[in-house]
């Protein structure tokens, strides 16, 4: 079994609002921590700059998405972030199907993993034209 430099519950507690872009079209946004919950401000809302309102994305309960996706991650070793376009029902083996038990919304593989990404639990990563998630702070096997 691998070991990891923190837990995902480190990893949790730690502050994650400020500005980001997707992992795959580079599109800003902005995340903001509120009552416990995620809201990601995209597109007009991001561009008008008043974040003072609900997001256009909202996901429910940060420390329990941030800590279960990290270790979602860490149970698979890699994993598909999978497609976020509202037409398609995703992979159910990929990111994008995990995180939407947390929101109503969809497009939330377009925006956790720069969270994590940016906080080191995770590394991203193309293979086979598609873009991945592995956990990025692995210990080697036989570190102590």
């Amino acid at each position: 079994m691998s070991r990891f430099a923190k837990t995902p519950e480190d990893y949790a507690s730690e502050p994650i609002e400020g500005f980001y872009k997707t992992p795959a079209r580079n599109k800003p946004f902005y995340l903001k921590e509120e009552a416990g919950d995620i809201h990601i401000f995209t597109g007009y809302k991001y561009k008008q700059g008043d974040f003072s309102e609900d997001g256009d994305v909202i996901l429910f309960d940060k420390e329990k998405v941030i800590a279960k996706t990290i270790a979602f991650i860490r149970e698979q070793g890699e994993v598909a972030l999978g497609s976020t376009a509202h037409s398609r029902l995703p992979d159910k083996t990929s990111l994008e199907a995990f995180l939407r038990s947390f929101s109503v919304h969809e497009r939330l593989a377009s925006y956790i993993p720069s969270v994590l990404e940016k906080i080191g639990a995770i590394e991203l990563f193309r293979k086979d034209g598609s873009l991945y998630a592995r956990p990025a702070d692995a210990l080697p096997e036989n570190s102590e």
